[in-house]
């Protein structure tokens, strides 16, 4: 199941979901051909409308929908069976929240937060997926906080997305690209610059053939966390340039990896018990003593867990 998406009642939530053949290829316009179907949190089917469109990045297709209660949702969608594409069936799971809904791009889940946390009810039960609870507004916001500094930290999105990428061309064989690991390159072109005499320019593609390079830093090709790159066959190099070269692509991870859950999750918590005492080592609430981590071994255990994540740009 991919990375949660997180939103409140009534809140609209976009969904996207790729297209691709059996040899990887993103296949355009599917939105009419992928199958769906939405689960409420006891998985019976949910009455709530659930849209399918094409978007303008070519083989993805948009899935919109506004739930109408809380707990988490499963979106079925899947991909036409060949030789129209691979068959793919995916889940995708959406926590709806009562109250401020996060931004996207999560690196943990209000159920992971809560379930670290022990979270529990006064009558001293544990908080189940589909239940809100007071908190939960703040809760998501925290997350959404720690998501959205870390993924600034790494220099990188993390789930998987479509991306264009203008780049300037190196003089080797090897072009970088901004975003990785790689999952797939859509086209790669030469890009040239001209003035088309009303104070503007013009912007002409040429498509470099598909047989002429290889995708580097694939997702599948072991563990590659890095940045993904166009790489040309045989003797061929990129020309120098300024944004001479525009490349299609997806990249990112599939899921959110369970090392970034991690210390997304830690720091979501600890961030929760030392609210404005973070400076502290320690802390006491009326007859209960609460140990927290110090700033500066929180920086050590994320830099540790961060580290291999890094994109370091070229």
């Amino acid at each position: 199941m991919a990375g949660a998406y997180q939103t409140s009642v009534n809140v609209p939530v976009t969904v996207f979901h790729p297209v691709r053949d059996v040899n990887g290829n993103l296949v355009a316009s599917q939105a009419a051909a992928v199958t769906k179907a939405l689960l409420k949190p006891d998985r019976t089917a949910a009455s709530e409308v659930v849209t399918l469109s094409d978007i303008g990045v070519t083989g993805w297709v948009q899935a919109a929908l506004s739930p109408t209660a809380p707990g988490q949702y499963t979106l079925q969608l899947t991909s036409p069976d060949f030789p129209t594409a691979d068959g793919r069936f995916e889940e995708y799971a959406i926590v709806v929240t009562s109250g401020l809904a996060p931004s996207a791009g999560l690196l943990t889940t209000l159920d992971r937060v809560r379930i670290r946390m022990q979270f529990r009810k006064t009558d001293g039960s544990l908080y189940g997926a589909a239940e809100a609870s007071p908190y939960d507004s703040l809760l998501n916001a925290m997350i959404s906080e720690v998501s959205d500094e870390y993924q600034n930290r790494l220099g990188r999105t993390i789930l998987e997305a479509g991306y264009v990428d203008y780049l300037h061309g190196n003089g080797q064989s090897r072009l970088p690209l901004n975003e990785g690991p790689l999952v797939s390159i859509t086209s790669v072109e030469t890009v040239a610059y001209s003035d088309n005499g009303a104070g503007g320019v013009t912007e002409t593609r040429t498509l470099v053939a598909p047989h002429l390079y290889v995708g580097g830093g694939l997702r599948g090709q072991g563990r590659h966390l890095g940045v993904g790159a166009v790489v040309l066959l045989g003797w061929a190099t990129f020309t120098r340039g300024v944004r001479n070269y525009r490349v299609s692509h997806t990249g990112g991870f599939a899921t959110v990896p369970e090392g970034i859950v991690g210390i997304s999750t830690t720091r979501v918590v600890n961030d929760w018990y030392t609210k404005d005492t973070k400076y502290l080592l320690s802390k006491t609430l009326s007859d209960t003593a609460i140990s927290v981590l110090s700033p500066e071994r929180i920086r050590e255990e994320e830099e540790q867990a961060l580290a291999p994540y890094v994109v370091d740009r070229f």
